[in-house]
């Protein structure tokens, strides 16, 4: 009984929304351009794949800077911080920057034991 509760339980989808835009960058001489994304939901083991693709496509466009827009996300595990991660290494590698914003609760509790609240956060 204990195990059909919990299969049935693990094959709950909490949805998962990511946005994406481009907007001009805010910086001096308003060169380069900002995407944003959006997640809102759980951003864990069982949703990273879908936010890894959304990631990647907003990477493809190239623009300087990436904001993470976290405001909406109700939990995060070590999988979702494991791709945020990855994805500060690489864009700190192409001398670009990601931003993330809006965390809060457990998903910034997340990313403050990581340390990545340093390096992500505004």
């Amino acid at each position: 009984m204990e195990t059909a509760t919990h299969r049935r339980i693990s094959r709950l989808h909490i949805p998962i929304v990511a946005r994406r835009e481009s907007r001009p960058s805010r910086e001096p001489g308003g060169e380069g351009r900002e995407s944003r994304l959006t997640i809102t939901g759980a951003f864990d083991a069982t949703t990273v794949t879908e936010v890894i693709l959304a990631i990647e496509s907003v990477v493809a466009e190239r623009s300087p800077r990436i904001t993470i827009d976290m405001e909406q996300v109700t939990l995060m595990d070590s999988a979702g911080a494991s791709a945020l991660r990855e994805l500060w290494m690489r864009m700190r590698a192409e001398q670009r920057e990601v931003v993330v914003v809006g965390a809060r609760d457990q998903p910034l509790l997340v990313l403050r034991v990581l340390h990545l609240d340093a390096p992500l956060c505004r």
